[in-house]
């Protein structure tokens, strides 16, 4: 997810963020948010595949020193797309934006690029050092809410989304973390991270607004998932105080304050809005404000006793076998199995090589036809529609991998070979365990 500008918004003025000194609580954080800005805010490489011992020896120190402040992590990483497919649009943009990336960097030229394993070694790692991780079956964001909530403790996280979901902890962002500089208290002769601390109360305390207008806020100024480009050219900024830098952020919250009630701001909107375009704004501000609406999630019983949430045993997902969804869950199986049986699509990682040749990833595509064979002659047996190539009934993943310097998509058909007949998802591991 992640509100454009608004976090430039917020750390332009001392009032949003209170320094704090972090210190014998519990902490979630956002695991691929972390990795991310970890690496690249240690300038490690990113042309030579990556430097996995630099980045393993930071990670290490990074929760050596949140245990020295006595900092309960509880780290929760993203697993596969939205099963609703309302990114897509945004994850090819990306995608090609990563390609370009590599490509300029394998030319000699600068650029940021987060190299292909960085994800395995962070979860690996985790799981040495035993620090409490899951990986959830979609997105993490509303789970990692949901979790601080249920849990009153703060998230770990540069997202933006953060300053939306109304988390009585409130957010310690990434980027004022001071990890690296772990202080001792004078009196008490005790350890903490100097760090800064954001509230949604006190942010909008100081608008006199609703808390609960800030999805509303969201939708308008345009996250990845809506896009309200009319909306959001209504003229904010005349509603900005003087002086403001950001006057499209300030003058719209402005505006918002004079509403007691997300209900009648939403009615204001659709006044100003054409009328041929009424129903599509009503529906997606209805769609994005549910999204911030936090209730129990289902991180916290993983995370007490392993239990494997509801939800994994409804949809796509109900033909996996008890221990593939543990595997799952703990990050040590590749999201590649959910997007296969929710979406039969996968999106492979670009990496840095040479762009004259092909893509990497077609070296293991034999492989990868006899785990599709497996997964999706599974998901046949529960009744569900699969797609399949067009004039045949053989089933198929849609790849999207590097074509030269362009993002392309193919249909790769799933294989059953001979070896793999009988053998059904349900019996898998029984089977490994025969062999």
């Amino acid at each position: 997810m992640g509100v454009r500008g608004l976090k430039t918004y917020i750390e332009s003025s001392n009032r949003n963020l209170r320094s704090c000194a972090f210190r014998d609580k519990r902490l979630i954080i956002d695991g691929c948010n972390l990795y991310y800005r970890l690496y690249f805010g240690c300038n490690l490489d990113q042309m030579h595949g990556g430097d996995y011992d630099a980045f393993e020896e930071m990670i290490t120190r990074f929760f050596e020193n949140l245990r020295a402040c006595d900092i309960e992590p509880y780290v929760v990483l993203d697993g596969g797309g939205d099963h609703t497919d309302k990114k897509l649009d945004t994850l090819m943009k990306r995608q090609q934006d990563k390609i370009n990336a590599a490509f300029a960097l394998s030319v000699g030229k600068k650029g940021n690029f987060l190299p292909i394993h960085v994800k395995d070694v962070f979860t690996q790692l985790l799981h040495k050092l035993k620090v409490p991780l899951v990986q959830c079956l979609e997105e993490a964001d509303w789970e990692i809410a949901a979790l601080a909530k249920e849990w009153n403790c703060p998230v770990l996280s540069d997202d933006s989304d953060f300053y939306i979901f109304n988390l009585e902890a409130g957010l310690l962002p990434i980027a004022h973390f001071q990890w690296e500089r772990v202080k001792v208290e004078s009196k008490t002769n005790k350890k903490f991270i100097q760090a800064k601390h954001f509230t949604v109360s006190k942010f909008c305390a100081s608008f006199n607004m609703n808390a609960d207008l800030l999805p509303v806020f969201a939708s308008i100024l345009g996250n990845d998932y809506v896009k309200l480009e009319n909306i959001k050219n209504l003229g904010w900024e005349k509603y900005a105080k003087p002086g403001t830098e950001n006057t499209l952020i300030d003058g719209l919250l402005n505006w918002l304050s004079q509403f007691p009630r997300p209900e009648e701001a939403v009615s204001a909107l659709l006044k100003l809005t054409d009328h041929k375009e009424k129903n599509f704004v009503q529906e997606a501000l209805s769609k994005e404000i549910q999204e911030y609406k936090l209730i129990s999630g289902s991180l916290a019983q993983f995370f007490h006793s392993k239990m494997i949430p509801r939800t994994a045993y409804t949809g796509p997902l109900q033909i996996l076998p008890e221990q593939t969804l543990r595997l799952l869950l703990e990050g040590k199986l590749s999201s590649l199995i959910i997007d296969t049986l929710v979406h039969q699509r996968f999106f492979f990682p670009s990496q840095v090589e040479d762009f004259r040749l092909p893509c990497s990833s077609e070296t293991s595509r034999p492989i990868r036809q006899v785990i599709y064979g497996l997964l999706l002659s599974g998901k046949k047996q529960t009744g569900k529609p699969i797609k399949t190539l067009p004039g045949a009934s053989k089933p198929y993943v849609e790849e999207y991998s590097r074509l030269d310097l362009n993002l392309n998509s193919q249909k790769v058909e799933a294989i059953k070979t001979k070896v793999m007949e009988g053998l059904q998802l349900e019996t898998l591991w029984e089977v490994m365990k025969m062999s």
